[in-house]
């Protein structure tokens, strides 16, 4: 998914980002140097955005090889369990078996 797709996506459920905007935020995750990167490799990180006053979390999960966007989900809290369902969702479409997933520092 390219990040003009992410943000008419994003526009439809009511939140307006810019393609630049959802660019910088998948290279500010600095998720991975380019150099380490394999393809049993994927990137996943969650942000807050904010809509009509209201906090939402975007999880999204890029291949860190190509920085492409291959799925991301819009949630009305963050928790474990909407970070499980995520992945969850990730797991059903990839197989991701063996797959190591890269993350930012937070807990």
């Amino acid at each position: 998914m390219s990040t003009r797709d992410a943000s008419q996506f994003l526009y439809e459920l009511g939140v307006q980002r810019s393609h630049v905007a959802i660019h910088n935020w998948v290279h500010r995750a600095n998720l991975q140097p380019i150099s380490t990167v394999s393809a049993d490799q994927l990137a996943v990180d969650e942000k807050v955005i904010r809509s009509n006053g209201e906090d939402y979390w975007l999880y999204g999960a890029v291949d860190p090889e190509t920085n492409k966007i291959l799925h991301f989900r819009l949630f009305p809290t963050t928790t474990e369990q909407t970070t499980r369902w995520f992945l969850a969702e990730r797991h059903r479409r990839y197989r991701l078996d063996g797959v190591k997933f890269l993350v930012d520092d937070a807990e």
